[in-house]
């Protein structure tokens, strides 16, 4: 692991983390401590079921805020604990790519569908076309797949699309679970 200078905070910081659902007889997740500094790639890997995608839920709280669980440990992004904010406030830092393309999408266009998150931060309608146009060829779809509708495409255009909406946010930390999900080979 390369060191990083002195106070330079790890992007993700996990600290003895122990997740457990009300009425569960055992443990969700944890303990885990691990951290992960800006520019590392990491790959949780495990079978169904191991808690990767519970451990990925609790960086912005959605667990526990939004999906009750009993966290203990800490978690940090970016230096500032995860539960300092509500999910959603941390929308503009981490974009997330879930494992069904289906909690994601509304059912609009898919030039809608890229364009939406940052339609709701507001940003300005030259840089969301820009940024609409270069994550859609990021992802091999062209100017003319814009107006297609996502309810008539395939599981894997699905999440393709729920990629490109993904990398049209530019965010800091981009947390993807399961993204070759209903992908063919």
């Amino acid at each position: 692991m390369v060191t990083e200078p002195a106070g330079m905070a790890p992007a993700v910081d996990w600290r003895d983390v122990v997740v457990r659902y009300p009425y569960a007889a055992a443990d969700a997740v944890g303990p885990v401590t691990l951290d992960v500094r800006k520019g590392e790639v990491l790959l949780l890997l495990g079978p169904s079921g191991a808690g990767k995608s519970t451990l990925l839920a609790t960086l912005t709280g959605l667990v526990p805020q939004t999906m009750p669980a009993e966290v203990s440990g800490e978690v940090e992004l970016f230096g500032e604990a995860a539960a300092a904010r509500r999910p959603a406030q941390w929308s503009t830092t981490v974009s997330r790519l879930f494992q069904n393309a289906e909690e994601t999408l509304c059912g609009m266009t898919i030039g809608d569908e890229v364009a939406f998150a940052l339609e709701n931060r507001a940003l300005p309608v030259g840089e969301i076309e820009t940024r609409v146009a270069t994550a859609l060829e990021a992802v091999g779809l062209s100017a003319g797949d814009r107006d297609r509708r996502t309810m008539a495409l395939s599981g894997g255009e699905r999440q393709i699309v729920a990629l490109a909406a993904l990398l049209a946010q530019d965010a800091a930390l981009v947390v993807v679970d399961e993204p070759t999900a209903h992908l063919a080979p």
